[in-house]
């Protein structure tokens, strides 16, 4: 929520009707990946005509899905699958004014393996970008 504030966009999050998921899992490393997504949208994202960025949680059978949405440009078609690699801009030059090295959705979806999940974009039917958190639910 704060990094929202601070790249005046508004912050919202949607339960999916989850009730009490369980999760086990490390909050530290979650903490981490959630940070980069929501850090991200606000990077890439901000100045857009819908300045929301969503968090949204539901469950995609055994996983907990924890989709991170903005309606920034989103991301063009020839760098989705380049997106994950380390140092991967998204096709954005060293003199693009968002700041960052490539690094973040690297390292998201190492951890989010490590946890026995992954980090996913997803496309979807309005403008922006979506990349979803799966966490596996306990018992």
């Amino acid at each position: 929520a704060q990094r929202c504030r601070e790249a005046e966009m508004e912050w919202i999050v949607e339960d999916g009707g989850l009730g009490a998921a369980r999760v086990e899992t490390d909050p530290d490393a979650v903490g981490l990946i959630l940070f980069n997504l929501v850090d991200n949208a606000c990077k890439y994202a901000r100045g857009a005509a819908d300045p929301r960025v969503l968090l949204r949680a539901g469950a995609a059978g055994r996983m907990l899905r924890l989709a991170v949405e903005d309606f920034g440009p989103g991301l063009p078609p020839a760098q989705r699958a380049k997106v994950f690699r380390a140092f991967d801009r998204g096709g954005r030059g060293a003199g693009d004014p968002a700041p960052g090295i490539g690094l973040g959705l690297a390292l998201a979806r190492s951890l989010a393996r490590d946890l026995g999940g992954d980090v996913v974009f997803e496309e979807k039917d309005s403008p922006g970008a979506r990349f979803v958190l799966l966490l596996p639910r306990a018992g």
